[in-house]
């Protein structure tokens, strides 16, 4: 199927007329007016909790931990390691005291931070729950399409957002919810499970091809022939220089671009699309970026997020500045080392235990400058820099290009369940329509 609106379904000029009768409040032929707004006449309108059994999760002091057991005990951490379906957990539990939640429940955080993450999970097998995740079985076989719904739901605009945000029996009890017939529920979830099976398909083929790259830098990044391969110190090789400094909350907001800690941890190529902004004075003197530069986590809570790099390969025309967490490391020239290689070189394996072992603290951790600089770097040739760095970049490149697959198919399937969900489109018009 190919999309106008939705990015899914090419919507009928009749389709295209009903959605604005119901953006205007107009009832359109074949819907009802109900105290959810305008849904299909043959729908029904209740509440979640007549349809589901709640089960709320327990504390670990009171179940009995067993490793022989294969009965999971999901906390938050779990839900992050699966995009729709939850097996697997760290810890597994004695069925002993405690009530099970049956295999293709629904299951989300229920207290803090986690219920805005909007992470909805099913489990395929009967589990139990730690205190901040919440279950819920549906009393019809139709799990999946209240997977779709509770999710496209956004369950954390129902929480209490007092200081500790949560969702109670209360809300689930008392949420109204659009209920289909039953035929059309299962039909609207075939629809969507589609496009999750594209989704897993997808990331399943991401996490191959990051697993191969990992293996590829692991072979490219260690010296074969020692004599082909030149020990440098860094202090050799360049100078650092600090973020923004003199910065106090109100400069933040609006003035020049800066680069964020976010953007320099999470990418080993600087994207210049994100970036945040800071109010400078005129005159005002603070380090700008360019080409060339390696940029390094300064401070963070664990070790292993301390001297995480990322490299500006792209030319600038204006003035970008760094943030105050993190330094630059500028290269006397390009004769040595090669920017493009010193992406991986500083992401792989050897560079990384050694600014782990140069992390100080106990609550924090701190990255010295001074023994930073003291650091040996163990290079090849420049142009075997140059093929290695071609090498590893071209794997890159498919891999952000899986990753924009997915992106496009999981908005896709946002446009998708905003229709079918609602009633706008019918499921026979999504079949017909593509």
């Amino acid at each position: 199927m190919t999309g106008e609106e939705s990015g899914v379904i090419l919507l009928k000029q009749e389709i295209k007329d009903r959605v604005e009768q119901i953006r205007e409040g107009v009832v359109p032929d074949g819907y009802k007016e109900t105290r959810v707004g305008i849904i299909p006449e043959d729908w029904e309108v209740t509440k979640l909790g007549h349809i589901v059994d709640i089960l709320n999760g327990t504390s670990p002091s009171k179940v009995i931990f067993d490793e022989a057991s294969d009965i999971p005990y999901f906390k938050v951490d779990d839900l992050n390691n699966s995009e729709k379906w939850l097996e697997e957990s760290e810890l597994t539990v004695s069925s002993e005291r405690i009530r099970l939640l049956p295999k293709n429940s629904l299951i989300f955080p229920k207290r803090g931070a986690a219920i805005s993450t909007n992470k909805v999970r099913i489990n395929r097998r009967a589990c139990h729950l730690d205190t901040n995740l919440m279950g819920l079985t549906l009393k019809e076989d139709n799990f999946e399409y209240f997977y779709n719904y509770i999710y496209n739901k956004r369950l954390y605009r129902i929480a209490d957002v007092s200081t500790i945000p949560q969702i109670n029996n209360k809300h689930i009890n008392e949420l109204d919810i659009k209920v289909p017939t039953i035929p059309e529920q299962q039909k609207i979830a075939d629809i969507l499970s589609t496009w999750d099976r594209a989704i897993e398909l997808k990331e399943s083929l991401i996490k191959e091809k990051e697993e191969q790259k990992k293996g590829l830098m692991q072979e490219l990044l260690t010296p074969v022939n020692s004599n082909q391969w030149f020990k440098l110190k860094l202090r050799d090789l360049g100078k650092t220089y600090n973020g923004l400094t003199g910065k106090t909350r109100k400069d933040f907001g609006t003035g020049k671009k800066f680069i964020t800690f976010k953007n320099i941890f999470d990418n080993s190529k600087l994207n210049l699309n994100v970036f945040d902004r800071v109010l400078l004075k005129e005159g005002e003197k603070q380090n700008m970026i360019k080409y060339g530069d390696v940029f390094f986590t300064t401070s963070s809570e664990t070790p292993h997020e301390v001297g995480m790099s990322s490299v500006l390969l792209d030319e600038i025309e204006e003035d970008i500045y760094l943030n105050s967490f993190c330094f630059g490391f500028r290269l006397n020239s390009f004769e040595e080392v090669l920017p493009e290689f010193l992406r991986y070189c500083l992401r792989g394996d050897s560079f990384r235990y050694e600014m782990m072992r140069l992390a100080q603290g106990s609550t924090r951790f701190n990255l010295s400058k001074t023994e930073f600089l003291k650091t040996t770097l163990e290079v090849p040739s420049i142009s075997q820099q140059h093929r290695i760095a071609k090498i590893l970049s071209t794997a890159d490149q498919e891999i952000d290009l899986l990753k924009r697959e997915v992106a496009k198919l999981k908005e896709q399937k946002k446009g998708l369940m905003q229709l079918l969900l609602t009633g706008i489109v019918r499921v026979k018009e999504a079949v017909t329509s593509g």
